[in-house]
């Protein structure tokens, strides 16, 4: 979390952009999604709107998604710069 951010913010942030990568992979269905994951249909659906996706189902969410792990975290893309 950054400063000025409370838990609050980020779980309601975080859970916003676990649906929104979904959905732009194309994933309309919830429910047939959330049998993709291997999840019960209602506990995924709570996974998009109060509580956040537990780190055992990240792999698997980012693998059917193709979103990108920092984006679903944080909301933000950092570029490095390679030193060397």
């Amino acid at each position: 979390m950054g400063r000025g951010t409370t838990n609050a913010d980020f779980v309601e942030d975080f859970c916003r952009r676990v649906k929104a990568a979904r959905e732009m992979a194309g994933y309309a269905d919830r429910d047939a999604f959330a049998k993709l994951m291997g999840i019960e249909k209602d506990t995924y659906f709570r996974y998009e709107s109060r509580t956040p996706l537990p780190h055992r189902y990240i792999p698997r969410f980012l693998e059917l998604t193709g979103a990108d792990a920092q984006i679903l975290f944080t909301g933000k893309r950092e570029l490095h710069r390679k030193t060397g």
